[in-house]
């Protein structure tokens, strides 16, 4: 899956992407290949030019061309903890029953108005044949901290547009003995799992300090890749938070 960023110093972008931004933060863009037949989870890298953490983007607004009748996106509902899904139509109806534009529905037909916020992921298959493009533009946050609730499943990413190692690019706070991330592995088309250790181990077989490991008890160095997200389900008491290591 190949991934290309971009990033610029804030006053402009030109090009295909901007014509011109203005902005105290550093703005850019990321592009990830879409496969057919193959699932990915990939979440929002970029919080809206002049926007903040809690401004959303339509999901309609984001994955625009290459998809087909048949493609499907789910999103993590974080209250109902299931997934919201949607397809691609071409003739889906508004909110008035007529038919508008194609582009992603729920289960009813109506185009949707859903949105994603920043670090907030979907599962999605292209169905269809052939190959799209997905880009996410905007501005980089790098103090957003994420909570992550007790007792729950949380899919969630950390929304820096660069790879960044689990343990030792994150600060993790609240985490205990027990709880678990999982990363999905694109190639595998499967998840990887890891939990926290107290004491887990280095290359050297020593003990090391807290952090993420594998199923052998070794400490890992693993990398979320750009855009990626992680499903977490915390069952040690009380919210854990994480956020990019300043």
């Amino acid at each position: 899956m190949k991934k290309l960023v971009t990033a610029f110093a804030a006053c402009a972008l030109a090009g295909a992407v901007f014509a011109q931004v203005e902005s105290v933060n550093i703005v850019g863009y990321a592009t990830t290949a879409i496969n057919s037949a193959t699932w990915y989870q990939i979440a929002p890298t970029f919080i809206p030019v002049q926007g903040t953490e809690n401004d959303g983007t339509a999901i309609n607004d984001i994955f625009t061309t290459g998809f087909v009748e048949g493609d499907a996106i789910y999103v993590w509902n974080q209250t109902t903890q299931s997934y919201d899904f949607y397809s691609w139509l071409n003739g889906p109806v508004d909110g008035n029953w007529e038919t508008t534009i194609a582009g992603w529905a729920d289960a009813g037909g109506m185009r949707t108005a859903a949105t994603l916020k920043i670090g907030q992921a979907v599962f999605m298959r292209k169905a269809s044949a052939g190959a799209t493009t997905v880009v996410f533009s905007g501005e980089v946050k790098s103090a957003l901290v994420t909570t992550v609730p007790s007792a729950a499943w949380a899919q969630v990413s950390l929304p820096y547009p660069v790879d960044t190692a689990l343990n030792d690019s994150i600060s993790w706070t609240g985490f205990s003995e027990g709880d678990k991330v999982y990363l999905w592995n694109v190639l595998a088309q499967s998840y990887d799992l890891y939990s926290w250790l107290n004491e887990p181990m280095d290359e050297n077989w020593e003990t090391t300090i807290a952090g993420w490991a594998d199923a052998g008890g070794m400490r890992t160095s693993v990398a979320l890749p750009l855009g990626s997200s992680m499903f977490i389900y915390k069952v040690s008491a009380g919210d854990g938070t994480f956020g990019l290591v300043q």
